[in-house]
Formats: C-alpha cells, structure tokens, sequence
C-alpha cells in the first residue's frame, strides 16, 4: 500500500508466441497492450491478462496503484488581517488559522523550533518571529513552504515619574510650590 510520487511506467510482455496481452484501469473495458503506459493519477486498480489466438485466456491478474504527484495546496488566514499597530507591528497577539483538503496534513513552526502537526488556530507571542507552514499528503509530498514575519507587541509602555524635593499626589496636586521642581521620568515596557 504504497504511495507513487512519479506515475510508474508499466511494461507488459508474454512469453507465448501467438499471445497478446489485454488490460483495463478500475472496472473499463480491455484494450490491447501496445506500448508502455503510465499509472493514472489517483488510486486505480490494473486487471490484465495473456490471451491466444484460439480465444484461450490467463488467468486475470490484479495489481492495485496508488499515484500522487500533485503537490498539496495550503491555505491560511491571519486575524487580524493586517498589523493593527504602527510600523508593522501587531499589538494584538495575532492568531493564524492553516487549512488544506481532507487527508492531507498541516505542519507548523515559530522560529527555529522542530516542525509540529498543526491542531488549531496558532497565537504568535510577543516579540519578532517567522511562522513556518507546510502541507504534506498521505503519499509523502510536501507543498511549497509558506514563511510569514511577524512583529507583536501588545503591551503598552509604562511611565514612572517623580518630582525631586516633592511628592506628588492627587490632594496636592494644585498646590503652588515655591521651587523649580525636577522631573524624573522612567520608561519601561513589560
């Protein structure tokens, strides 16, 4: 039960003289072997047989191909859309939804980690990062790498401030103060 990458070229022959070999894909009709042929894409099963010039015919031989050489698509969506922050950036954590055909697997990574099954919506953390897609079929064919840059920064940057001499608070915050005050500020992202 093994899957073809490259449709398989088949060669018939008979080693009776006066014979000609007949076959047919999946329940046709049978022609006569001429030349060599390919294996038809998808899963089909080849029936084929020797038969005389006095109408004596083999017994029917069945062989069953499965063919795959069409690489798998992958889909995606990205929410939001677009980067809802400036410059790039995202300042909410964006979330990546991969989709592709029944029986065909997804693959993901973030960064350099080790490629993973995909099972659901992926939330990109904070900070710069490459998503890595990847659909792969039941017959082993990866589809084309898909790479997305992403730069999240949901958090917002914090201030600490303070007036040397004085202590501000909000019941003091109208008073007048007889002094050129100095204003410390501090900024942090967290």
């Amino acid at each position: 039960d093994d899957w073809f990458t490259e449709s398989p070229r088949i060669t018939m022959e008979t080693t009776h003289p006066d014979a000609s070999v007949y076959y047919k894909w999946s329940g046709g009709e049978y022609v006569e072997y001429t030349a060599p042929f390919l294996a038809p894409e998808g899963v089909n099963t080849l029936a084929w047989r020797a038969e005389d010039q006095a109408g004596n015919r083999e017994t029917e031989w069945i062989r069953q191909f499965m063919v795959d050489t069409i690489l798998p698509a992958l889909e995606y969506s990205v929410y939001p859309e677009e980067p809802d922050g400036e410059n790039g950036y995202y300042i909410s954590e964006p979330s990546v939804s991969m989709s592709t055909l029944d029986g065909i697997d997804v693959y993901y990574a973030i960064g350099n980690a080790v490629m993973m099954p995909y099972q659901g919506p992926v939330t990109i953390p904070k900070g710069s990062h490459t998503l890595t897609m990847r659909a792969v079929d039941q017959a082993g064919n990866g589809g084309e790498e898909v790479t997305m840059d992403f730069h999240v920064d949901p958090v917002a940057p914090q201030l600490d401030a303070y007036f040397e001499g004085f202590e501000y608070t909000p019941e003091n915050s109208s008073q007048w103060i007889g002094f050129a005050p100095i204003l410390t500020v501090m900024g942090s992202e967290k």
